[in-house]
């Protein structure tokens, strides 16, 4: 009987790419790989936080949703501003 015990485990780690899940070698090649992108991505968000705390320039997520919903049409807004 094959051990399956990692199924689980590859299923959490890859739970966006089923393929990687279902890849057990291919996944941990990329495991790696894929855990700095994430901890890169975290540091990104605190960086951003720092930055929103020590300077208080901000755009709102009204501000931002209201551009985001025009992507992909002809009328599509400017990135907004931060302020204040």
């Amino acid at each position: 009987m094959k051990d399956k015990s990692h199924e689980k485990a590859m299923a959490q780690l890859f739970r966006d790419d089923p393929q990687l899940a279902a890849d057990y070698p291919k996944g941990l090649r990329l495991a790696p790989q894929l855990r700095e992108r994430e901890n890169a991505w975290h540091q990104s968000c605190e960086d951003a936080l720092k930055h929103v705390d020590e300077t208080g320039l901000h755009a709102t997520h009204a501000e931002v949703m209201a551009w985001m919903a025009t992507w992909d049409t002809d009328k599509e807004l400017p990135t907004p501003l931060c302020h204040l």
